[in-house]
């Protein structure tokens, strides 16, 4: 009894620890920590950067024709299809029937012409030179005619490359003015426009009529959160349901936090360290070596480890290899001897002074880092951080000077890539190098693939051997997620580092404190409390001075299991093995934790966390309890609200889910089986073959395999013998582990 009491003592510290329930946001409404301050210009797709960020606030208030989506990085969107007639110059784009804007307006073909017409954001100037023409021949018909076939058409206009292919509606901009639009702005997106506080906060809330379907979050509030320690308290607090980018001693804060997750995925952002003045025949930086020795000088695994828990990717190419015509580079090895080498041959053996280093905001601890190894080799810098919208205009400006660490995260192919950055008409790009320039503009024309190919092969082979740039990583987007998100949409959209699609976003039900409860104590991490309590039932745990440190020890395997969500970049054996090993861990809280009077320890929990704790201990875990008097029954059907079944006085199913199984019993066997996603405890002799939705079938009762044996196809199942209830306890066999997402064979007994 002493452990079943010293586990309910353990959830419910965790609960009380997990969510200050004041700080928590109304029911219905999610908030995000946005890390970068927001500024109106986001709000319309006519004045899109070429970075990801604007697309943080578009793929919640707007939509595109064709953008990137789950499993396609060109979904068609407003456009049902769109299609390459023969002649290779015109695109014709079919607008999705019934698709309409927030207030109310059809999205028509006037629209689509009237916001490519409009569009002045990144990559602009190529797009509009090379369009012909934009004809409307039916208001759901789009044809967008090219001077010349441009194999990359598509990559500017139906990816995150630009914002061309964003749909604002022609009729509300023209009544409201430029200005207008963006203090009030109508899109087509999930989400419709409910206030603006520039560099403070965004409130959008659900457009019930979205094409998709309805959004379930039913307002979201995007939050500037500028402070990286400020964003992380909040998450704690449960002030913000999502929190972005943490560097790593933060993360793994988070990490080590009840009730918080943290989310990595890998995104298209590639973080260069770029040389301003290398065009400038006067600068130290002209000289190759000199950009070799820095590019050799920094470590970038140590980077990774400390910005990113090393989730990252290193590299050594500005353009992600995912993207197509991506050519693999290697990332340079880090030798610092070398690079004072290096330094030493082009003349600056005792160093130089190189002014200011310009981090893109708010990556201020990484130029920090990267600053700290350009001083062992002499290099010395002073690290300049501004407000975003200030650096990113005067990086279009071309207004900074000496060194800049820079990122984006756009998709697109390796062309759309390079475009802004090396090009002559690249809207960041400081100088260019002809080879380079006459390489790009060829590869535009070439319809031969393998030829193109090779031509942007060509161009980042150049840029890597001209050390135009010092690439550091591939970012691994550190977030950090709440115990309220059932699902915060993170790495849904290949590349992609925010929230997205909005209309897959959920909240969880019930309580966070319930929620909390369920991720982190009887999901596989947390069963790990559960082997602790299999293990621990020793006698002197009667002893009352025993329970503080036994909770202190709970406490400590729990933060073990915890810290190995990490998983991320085992290969298959590896995460197998790890899935086998929690899911034992798991069946150990079920066989070693389970006690005669467990129901009371349920039910002790359900008093605290009132019916809808139970009720989604019901649905989310169908932990199946022993009763020995129809009073106990009665009271969980009573607090249920719905009958439960099985013999009287023997056994109760709890769990509604057809995924959970059944609970059997037999007179002279107790209980036989208990069904917990997918991991179960079988009767050695008898089972009662579970129906749809949860409940058995009264008295079907037939032979099971004998403890030992391997029940229907063998797919790696394990066996163990267990006890349940002492020594009126039957023999079982534990099926162990069926990772999730697989199946079992039901075999001839429908085990």
């Amino acid at each position: 009894m002493r452990v079943a009491r010293l586990a309910v003592l353990l959830v419910l510290g965790l609960l009380v620890h997990a969510v200050p329930a004041a700080a928590a946001p109304p029911d219905g409404t999610m908030v995000q920590g946005l890390h970068v301050t927001l500024v109106s210009r986001w709000l319309d797709p006519a004045e899109t950067e070429g970075l990801i960020t604007p697309f943080m606030v578009l793929y919640a208030l707007h939509d595109a024709l064709v953008k990137p989506m789950p499993g396609n990085i060109m979904a068609p969107s407003l456009a049902e299809s769109w299609s390459l007639a023969k002649d290779g110059v015109t695109y014709e784009f079919v607008i999705r029937k019934g698709v309409k804007f927030h207030n109310g307006d059809p999205v028509t073909a006037e629209d689509v012409k009237f916001s490519f017409e409009r569009y002045k954001g990144s990559g602009a100037k190529i797009l509009k030179e090379r369009v012909k023409e934009i004809q409307t021949p039916a208001p759901n018909r789009v044809r967008i005619v090219l001077k010349e076939p441009w194999p990359d058409f598509m990559s500017f206009y139906g990816t995150s490359a630009t914002g061309a292919g964003w749909i604002v509606p022609k009729k509300y901009v023209e009544k409201v003015g430029e200005d207008g639009f963006k203090k009030s702005p109508i899109g087509a997106g999930p989400y419709k426009f409910v206030s603006f506080a520039p560099g403070v906060e965004l409130v959008v809330e659900a457009f019930p009529e979205y094409w998709r379907k309805a959004p379930s979050v039913k307002r979201i509030v995007m939050r500037s959160i500028g402070d990286e320690t400020t964003r992380a308290a909040a998450v704690k607090t449960g002030e913000v349901d999502i929190a972005y980018l943490f560097g790593g001693t933060l993360a793994e804060d988070l990490r080590r936090s009840p009730g918080v997750k943290i989310a990595a995925p890998i995104v298209y952002g590639i973080y260069w360290l770029d040389f301003l003045d290398q065009w400038d025949p006067k600068s130290p930086w002209h000289d190759r070596r000199v950009r070799q020795a820095a590019n050799l000088s920094i470590d970038r695994k140590a980077l990774n480890d400390a910005e990113m828990l090393g989730f990252g990717k290193l590299t050594g190419s500005f353009v992600p290899p995912t993207f197509e015509f991506a050519l693999p580079i290697a990332p340079p090895a880090f030798d610092l001897k070398r690079a004072k080498q290096l330094m030493a041959e082009a003349g600056f053996a005792n160093g130089f002074d190189a002014g200011d280093l310009s981090p893109l905001p708010p990556y201020t601890a990484l130029a920090e880092a990267v600053a700290g190894y350009l001083q062992a080799i002499g290099i010395r810098t002073r690290v300049r951080t501004m407000e975003r919208a200030t650096f990113l205009s005067s990086w279009r400006e071309k207004k900074l000077k000496n060194l800049l660490i820079g990122a984006t995260g756009a998709a697109g192919n390796a062309a759309a890539r390079l475009e802004p950055f090396v090009t002559k008409d690249g809207i960041y790009a400081y100088g260019t190098v002809p080879e380079i320039e006459d390489l790009f503009h060829r590869q535009a024309k070439e319809l031969d693939r393998k030829k193109r190919e090779d031509m942007l092969h060509q161009i980042q082979k150049a840029v890597a051997d001209r050390v135009l740039v010092a690439p550091l990583f591939q970012q691994a987007f550190l977030w950090g997620v709440g115990p309220r998100v059932a699902e915060g949409g993170a790495g849904l959209i290949e590349g992609f580092p925010y929230t997205a699609p909005f209309d897959e976003v959920r909240l969880s039900r019930g309580s966070a404190a319930v929620e909390d409860l369920v991720a982190e104590v009887l999901e596989p991490q947390g069963g790990v409390v559960g082997a602790a309590l299999g293990r621990l039932r020793e006698p002197d745990l009667d002893d009352p001075a025993d329970e503080d440190g036994v909770i202190a020890l709970l406490h400590r395997r729990l933060q073990r299991a915890l810290d190995e969500r990490r998983g991320v970049g085992e290969d298959r054996r590896a995460r197998r093995a790890r899935t086998e090993r929690l899911a034992r861990d798991r069946l150990a809280l079920l066989v070693g934790g389970l006690e005669e009077r467990v129901g009371h320890r349920l039910l002790a929990l359900a008093e605290h966390v009132e019916g809808e704790g139970l009720r989604l201990l019901d649905e989310r875990v169908g932990v199946g309890v022993g009763l020995d008097a129809d009073r106990e029954q009665w009271r969980l059907e009573r607090r249920l609200g719905h009958p439960v079944h099985g013999s009287r006085g023997h056994a109760v199913a709890v769990g509604r889910r057809q995924h959970v199984e059944a609970v059997g019993n037999h007179p002279q066997r107790g209980l036989l089986r208990v069904g917990v996603h997918g991991f179960l405890l079988e009767g050695s002799r008898h089972i009662l073959t579970p129906t749809p939705g949860g409940r058995h079938a009264g008295d079907r009762a037939e032979p099971l395999l004998r403890t030992g044996q391997r029940s229907g196809a063998d797919q790696g199942l394990l066996l163990r013998r267990a006890r349940l209830f002492g020594d009126a306890a039957a023999d079982v066999s534990v099926p162990g582990v069926l990772a999730r997402g697989e199946r079992q064979d039901p075999g001839p007994h429908g085990a």
